[in-house]
C-alpha cells in the first residue's frame, strides 16, 4: 500500500428526523425491528425503554430526542440499531430508535468534511463530519460523544414532570 493510497470505511446509513445520517459499521451490533420497550419510571425524554436481547437487558434511546429533535415516530420502517459505545467510560450496548435504515456504503477519509459550526440541526460537536451521498449532505454520528452527559441533554437525568394543567 502505497503512502497515496485512499483509506475507507464502511458506514451504516439510516434516516432520523427526516434527515441521512451514518454511523461507523463497526459499532453497528445488529438492527431490529422496533418492538416497544418496557418503559423505566423516572428516566429521561430520550430514553424510551428497555428491551431484552437475547438474554441481555439493554436500553433504548430515542436518537432524535437525544439530538434535539422531536420524537421519532413509530412507522413501517422505524427500527432499532443496536449499537455500542463507550458510556461513562464503560462499553455499552444500546439501542436507538432510528427512521429507517437506509444502506452500507464507503466512504474515503479524505472525503469527509468538518461539520459547519453553523449547523442549526445537529450539533457539530457530536458529528465525525459531513460526506455527500446521492447529492445530499450524510451526517456522519460520533456515537459517544453524543452519548456523553454534557451533549445536548443529559442521559441519566430524570425526565422534566409535565407542568400542571392550567387551573389546577
Amino acid at each position: 500500500m502505497t503512502a497515496a493510497a485512499t483509506t475507507t470505511r464502511q458506514f451504516l446509513t439510516f434516516t432520523l428526523a427526516g434527515e441521512p445520517f451514518a454511523l461507523d459499521i463497526g459499532l453497528v451490533r445488529e438492527i431490529i425491528g422496533y418492538d416497544p420497550p418496557t418503559r423505566v419510571p423516572a428516566a429521561p425524554a430520550q430514553v424510551r425503554g428497555v428491551i431484552n436481547l437475547r438474554g441481555t437487558v439493554i436500553p433504548v434511546i430515542d436518537l432524535a430526542i437525544r439530538l434535539g429533535a422531536a420524537p421519532t415516530p413509530v412507522g413501517m420502517r422505524t427500527c432499532i440499531l443496536v449499537a455500542q459505545a463507550r458510556v461513562a467510560g464503560e462499553l455499552t450496548v444500546l439501542g436507538l430508535v432510528v427512521d429507517a435504515i437506509r444502506d452500507v456504503i464507503e466512504i474515503a477519509d479524505a472525503d469527509i468534511e468538518p461539520a459547519p459550526t453553523l449547523s442549526a440541526r445537529v450539533p457539530p460537536e457530536l458529528l465525525l463530519g459531513l460526506a455527500r451521498e446521492d447529492g445530499r449532505f450524510l451526517h456522519l454520528l460520533d456515537l459517544q460523544r453524543a452519548l456523553e452527559e454534557d451533549a445536548r441533554l443529559p442521559l441519566h437525568a430524570p425526565a422534566p414532570a409535565p407542568a400542571a394543567a392550567a387551573g389546577t
